[in-house]
C-alpha cells in the first residue's frame, strides 16, 4: 500500500506507441481499497451511482443546527 505507484518497487509495464514510437512506461499499483490513489475511481463511482440513482431532483442544502446553553448540560 505505500509503495503502490513506484515503479522501482512495483514494477512496470512498457509499452511501445505506434505513432511516436517511443516506449512509455506505467506504474503498476496495488488495486487495494486501503491505498488512496487507488481507492479513489472505486469511491467517485460510487458517489456517482448513489447521486444519479438515490437524489436525482433533490437540491443539496447544508445547514448546520446547535443546541441552546441550557439544552447542553443533557446532550
Amino acid at each position: 500500500m505505500l509503495d503502490c505507484g513506484d515503479p522501482k518497487k512495483m514494477g512496470s509495464i512498457w509499452f511501445r506507441c505506434l505513432s511516436c514510437r517511443h516506449f512509455h512506461t506505467f506504474a503498476m499499483t496495488c488495486k487495494s481499497t486501503f491505498s488512496l490513489s487507488c481507492t479513489k475511481p472505486y469511491t467517485d463511482k460510487l458517489v456517482n451511482f448513489i447521486g444519479g440513482r438515490l437524489i436525482s431532483d433533490i437540491i443539496y442544502r447544508h445547514s448546520v443546527l446547535t443546541v441552546s446553553d441550557f439544552f447542553r448540560i443533557y446532550f
